[in-house]
């Protein structure tokens, strides 16, 4: 039942546009900084390894901040469309 309830809240979540819902949360100015860094490093076309590498040591092995580096490289070619990243 809890898994099926968990289903039925985050499925909505999977297809709305995550950063537009919860943009007031987020610095997209820190964002966008952060993902052009790694844009510049490894290019807009990395894999999600090579993206948490370098996303890791953009923010300096920051336990808190690095947090942050699995939902950015999970989504990082997007974000680099949404930035208009080249």
């Amino acid at each position: 039942m809890k898994f099926a309830l968990l289903i039925l809240v985050l499925l909505p979540l999977v297809y709305c546009d995550l950063v537009d819902q919860f943009k007031h949360l987020f610095d997209l100015g820190e964002l966008k900084s952060v993902v052009q860094k790694i844009a510049d490093t490894v290019g807009s076309d990395a894999t999600e390894v090579v993206c948490e590498n370098e996303c890791t040591a953009i923010l300096h092995n920051n336990a808190l901040l690095t947090s942050g580096c699995d939902l950015i490289c999970k989504s990082f070619q997007s974000l680099v469309q949404r930035f208009h990243i080249a």
